[in-house]
């Protein structure tokens, strides 16, 4: 007659190994992708809500504003109610939005794209294409839409897209159009 010890053999040893390693594989196999897709829809939140918060930042300059001074399709120059110039663009080196030269975003955004699309009065039915409507805002032909001429534009669309990470979001915001400002007198 054999007594056994109490304790596993090698063969039972490596057979529950084997079961406990294909259990984690499966566990982590699920986890991963898991974890992966969490974090790609929080980074996609955070695009959103950077967008969001920089359009609306956007639309308070432009819609609370003196008047119009002059812009083009990548950046427009505003008078602030205190006097001040008010200017916003997207810096060719280094991808950044600015307002005054201040960044609008955190740092670790880029502006992949900003974007002034002006909707002349004489488009009703919407056909014109973002070129032809700039060309036919821009009455004297310099390339920029610059005092009177923003009275004969209907509709002006900020449109932005943000990118982090090889991620990105567009979004855009229709704010009011400031008032031309044709002249300015200096005092005596």
């Amino acid at each position: 007659m054999r007594i056994r010890d109490s304790g596993w053999s090698l063969l039972e040893t490596i057979i529950a190994l084997t079961i406990f390693g294909i259990v984690m594989a499966g566990i982590f196999g699920v986890l991963v992708p898991t974890f992966r897709a969490f974090a790609k829809n929080q980074l996609r939140h955070e695009l959103y809500m950077q967008t969001e918060q920089a359009l609306n930042g956007l639309n308070r300059k432009v819609s609370d504003s003196f008047g119009w001074l002059e812009g083009d399709s990548h950046r427009m120059l505003l008078a602030a109610q205190n006097g001040d110039t008010i200017s916003i663009f997207r810096g060719t080196k280094d991808s950044v939005l600015y307002v005054n030269s201040k960044p609008v975003l955190p740092a670790g955004y880029k502006t992949a794209e900003f974007n002034i699309q002006y909707k002349p009065m004489n488009d009703s039915a919407m056909a014109m294409t973002p070129a032809q409507c700039f060309t036919v805002a821009d009455a004297d032909q310099n390339g920029l839409i610059q005092g009177g001429e923003i009275s004969q534009v209907a509709s002006m669309e900020l449109r932005l897209t943000v990118t982090k990470a090889r991620e990105s979001y567009t979004g855009s915001t229709f704010p009011r159009i400031p008032p031309a400002i044709v002249e300015i007198e200096i005092g005596e």
